[in-house]
């Protein structure tokens, strides 16, 4: 695939394959660039479910600024909706 196909719009692709690279036990193993896609892809829906969430948590607690401890709150449930 060619390295001009493997652009996202939020997260970079070999920052991704860094990442999966520490979990690795077999230094030989390889990812594919199409499954790098994949990851990326599942990163940005996870991240744009978080936010959606955070921010209605935010608006049940009537404030109009997002804050850490709202994504605290979310979490736990999103974690295990993408599990």
């Amino acid at each position: 695939m060619d390295k001009d196909n493997l652009k996202t719009r939020s997260f970079k692709i070999e920052a991704l394959r860094e990442i999966l690279k520490l979990h690795f036990i077999d230094s030989k193993t390889r990812i594919m660039d199409d499954t790098l896609l994949l990851v990326a892809e599942v990163v940005r829906t996870m991240t744009a479910e978080a936010i959606l969430r955070a921010c209605r948590q935010a608006k049940v607690e009537e404030q109009s600024v997002i804050q850490v401890e709202h994504v605290e709150k979310i979490l736990p449930q999103l974690m295990l909706d993408f599990i």
